[in-house]
Parts: structure tokens; C-alpha cells; sequence
């Protein structure tokens, strides 16, 4: 009777401890390519887990009242800038303007008084009226010069030319018919006749003595 020869069976634990056969190359030499794990897939599957996807539920979304605040704060921005902006032209205007306004006042100061010099004695007819005249107070004495305003704020010389505008208020004003006060003030509305408030004033006043 034969009887055959059955190896036993090797439970689960002493399967885990059989070494696997271990490759050898040509020569004899051994191999352990297959026990060794590559380094370079060891750093890329780091790094992909590093940089992995996060799930759109732990994401922190843009809300309305972030770019809502973003936008208010630029126009306030915005605002701030074009206020001062506007300052700074208005304030630049007023300046030039009462320049403007300095330089007309001594222009006129100065063409009367190069009128008075040359006369004898002078004669007021009106607060804004003076007579400039030559000779001893007889018929015979001749007119140099007269200066009166008009109606329209305008400043004028016997011939007719408008010496300076926009004349608010002018004072002839002599205690002997030779010293003349002259007190003149022109007034500027920066380019808005209908308001008041902006208006610059400019008083001048001046005293000159006839000559002859």
C-alpha cells in the first residue's frame, strides 16, 4: 500500500516570517532592488499631499460686505482727494483775483495822481467827482483833468476812458482845495455776479498835493 507524503501545512504567522527569495544578478551578486522604495516617489507623493485639493467645505468663501467695504473706502478716498483738490484751485483763484484786484486799485491811484501833481487846486463837485484845474482861481483857468464814476462801477477821465473797473465805492475828500484824499475800493466777484458771499473788497487810499 502506498502511501503518500503531505507536507504540513504552515499556519499564517510562519508565512509571515518566509523570507522571499532574493534576486541575484549574472554574476552572483545580490540584488535588492525590489526590498529598497524610490526616494523621488516618496518626496512627489509628499508633495502632492501637501498640496492636495482642500474640500470646498473648509474653504472660506468672499462674502457682499468685503468688496461693499472696499468700494466705500475707495470712493471715500476718491472724495477727499477732489474736496482738497477743490480747495486748492479756490483758494488759487481768491489770491489771484485780489492781485488782480491790488494791481487795478494802484493803476488807478497812480493816473490821478499824475494829474493832481501838475494843477493848481482842485474842485469837488461830488464825492466821486474831482476837477483838476490850473491857474489862480479866475475864468480864465483851465481843466487838466476830471475823474467821476458811473453808473456802471466804471471809472473815467474827462476824455472818456475807463480808467478802472468794477469800482465800489471813491471818495474825493480836501481841506483846502489842494491836498486830495483819495479813498477808492473795488470789489472782485470772482465770476459770480449773483453771489455775494465769495466777493473780494480792496480799499486804497492815497493823498495828493497840487504843485503849482
Amino acid at each position: 500500500m502506498i502511501t503518500g507524503y503531505a507536507s504540513p501545512r504552515r499556519s499564517g504567522l510562519e508565512r509571515r516570517h518566509v523570507r522571499e527569495p532574493v534576486a541575484t544578478s549574472a554574476g552572483g551578486a545580490r540584488s535588492d532592488r525590489g526590498d529598497r522604495r524610490n526616494p523621488l516617489r516618496i518626496l512627489s507623493g509628499r508633495v502632492a499631499a501637501h498640496f492636495a485639493i482642500r474640500p470646498l467645505a473648509n474653504r472660506r468663501g468672499v462674502t457682499i460686505i468685503e468688496p461693499l467695504v472696499a468700494t466705500i473706502a475707495s470712493l471715500s478716498v476718491i472724495i477727499a482727494i477732489i474736496m482738497v483738490y477743490g480747495s486748492t484751485i479756490r483758494s488759487w483763484h481768491q489770491t489771484a483775483a485780489l492781485a488782480g484786484v491790488q494791481r487795478d486799485a494802484s493803476l488807478a491811484i497812480e493816473t490821478m495822481s499824475r494829474d493832481i501833481r501838475p494843477g493848481s487846486y482842485v474842485s469837488i463837485t461830488g464825492a466821486d467827482s474831482l476837477e483838476v484845474l490850473r491857474g489862480s482861481g479866475g475864468p480864465g483857468d483851465s481843466t487838466i483833468a476830471v475823474y467821476h464814476v458811473d453808473a456802471g462801477g466804471d471809472l473815467l477821465n474827462s476824455d472818456g476812458t475807463v480808467v478802472v473797473s468794477n469800482v465800489d465805492s471813491l471818495v474825493f475828500t480836501s481841506a483846502d482845495n489842494r491836498t486830495v484824499n483819495i479813498d477808492l475800493v473795488l470789489r472782485d466777484d470772482m465770476q459770480s455776479p449773483n453771489r455775494s458771499t465769495d466777493d473780494q473788497a480792496l480799499l486804497m487810499s492815497s493823498t495828493v498835493s497840487c504843485r503849482n
